[in-house]
């Protein structure tokens, strides 16, 4: 059950992320880790950890301007 707080907690970082940049999520998918689907298979709970940590690194990386980070 721990396991999917956490993915609730990174799929709420990831909506807020996204809709601060509107960026889709496909393109987030896409520069993240060269899966368009990515953020879709995180939803679904079908993502690997990697992919997981790829979509979380990536925004880590590159955050949402004026989102006080």
């Amino acid at each position: 059950m721990a396991e999917e707080n956490l993915v609730a907690q990174a799929l709420d970082k990831i909506d807020k992320w996204l809709k601060a940049t509107g960026m889709t999520e496909s393109r987030l998918g896409l520069l993240a880790c060269a899966n368009a689907r990515a953020v879709e298979r995180v939803r679904s709970k079908s993502a690997s950890i990697e992919t997981l940590e790829a979509v979380l690194n990536y925004i880590e990386k590159h955050p949402a301007r004026g989102n006080g980070k």
